[in-house]
């Protein structure tokens, strides 16, 4: 933390109570007692915080980005099938709002634009205020409206560059994104997972300039964050229908694998080691090792596939079945349309091969009953592995 930084920041909001005490006494308005500034202070932080909310979220609104989640507080909103959620969080912001871009191009100025909004609508909301104050006769009118041109002056200061607690302000993070290199590639990184299970875009749509130079920084996988970078790679080349380069990514991943990652990877083993490599004995042993996930199509599909590898054909297309007539009930995404193209590809292997008559494969799809979808975007736990998205 820089604390030359955080001290200036700490004395231009304690400045901006003493201007307002000037302001009052030039127009001849007493102070407010202490319960009526408190609650003129909730009420223009409230007002300031979905202000500079409102900055973020109308660029990313006008740059198709989707809103995931929303906090205030303690209070989170966050976006789930058929709706919203409300539910209490540990606070750890004043205000956030998390939105995903459908698409990476132009990245870094699609960001800053995000970034800068924020604190430029609070910046025209304390001019607003201001200007209503100064013209104020009553005495709460003036301090209402200048208790609210504090706070929003308040969210002008976040193009500070500060980090507190380890959340950076929108000044740090416009710093990062403008400098580019690895803190930009780390921002951009961080958006692939949701960007997928949220929006129409697909894993292949993901820049591969970006995976490129991602790629060298994950080492030999030894570290949560590495295997993460593999997994990236690993589905970008696989929905690329670049198998080799999936499995040249899919292969240190698992060299470094530990039980406490998340279920996606063993279970991408049990899948490609079984459909892609043939490798029954392998992909049996990865899929004994993941027990989570059951009865998802993630899991189904890893399932299908050893089933398929074995010649259980019949049992393998059941299972194929049921994950396609749940993923096609749930909303659309670039994530399930991943896992429809991946059951789709080991659904017409069988037709190819004769194992099973086309015919046989559209009864069964009508019959199969759905199941409940693991969408790993909304499950998403605090380490990068948990938040990948499935892939075919």
């Amino acid at each position: 933390m820089d604390y030359g930084t955080t001290y200036i920041f700490a004395m231009l909001v304690c400045g901006t109570f003493g201007i307002a005490s000037l302001s009052a006494r030039a127009h001849g308005f007493a102070r407010p007692g202490l319960a009526e500034h408190l609650v003129l202070l909730l009420l223009g932080t409230l007002a300031a915080i979905a202000i500079h909310q409102a900055g973020h979220w109308l660029a990313g609104a006008a740059q198709g980005f989707r809103t995931v989640r929303f906090t205030m507080g303690p209070t989170e909103f966050a976006a789930v099938e058929g709706g919203w959620r409300i539910r209490r969080v540990r606070f750890r912001h004043a205000g956030m709002l998390y939105q995903v871009p459908s698409s990476f191009q132009n990245f870094r100025v699609q960001k800053a634009t995000w970034l800068a909004a924020g604190p430029c609508v609070s910046l025209i909301a304390f001019l607003f205020f201001t200007r209503l104050a100064l013209r104020s006769t009553a005495h709460l009118g003036f301090w209402f409206w200048i208790v609210n041109a504090q706070m929003c002056f308040i969210g002008v200061l976040q193009l500070f560059p500060l980090r507190l607690r380890g959340v950076e302000s929108d000044g740090l993070q416009l710093w990062r994104i403008l400098q580019g290199g690895e803190p930009a590639d780390a921002m951009e990184r961080d958006l692939l997972a949701d960007s997928v299970n949220y929006t129409p875009l697909r894993p292949r749509d993901w820049p591969s300039e970006l995976i490129r130079r991602l790629e060298p920084t994950a080492g030999d996988g030894a570290s949560a964050q590495a295997r993460y970078i593999f997994y990236v790679a690993y589905i970008h080349s696989l929905d690329s229908r670049n198998t080799p380069a999936a499995w040249s990514h899919l292969a240190p991943l698992l060299s470094g694998w530990t039980a406490g990652d998340g279920p996606q990877y063993a279970l991408e083993a049990a899948y490609f080691l079984a459909f892609h490599r043939g490798d029954i004995a392998e992909a049996r042993q990865w899929l004994a090792r993941e027990t989570r996930l059951e009865g998802d199509p993630v899991r189904q599909r890893a399932e299908a596939a050893v089933e398929f590898a074995e010649g259980r054909h019949g049992s393998a297309l059941q299972r194929i079945d049921r994950a396609l007539h749940a993923l096609r009930s749930e909303r659309p995404s670039g994530n399930r349309e991943f896992e429809i193209d991946c059951l789709d590809a080991m659904r017409e292997e069988m037709a190819a091969r004769s194992l099973v008559h086309p015919s046989l494969v559209e009864t069964e799809a009508r019959e199969s009953r759905p199941i409940a979808v693991y969408w790993p975007g909304e499950a998403r736990a605090n380490s990068l592995a948990d938040s990948a998205p499935s892939s075919c």
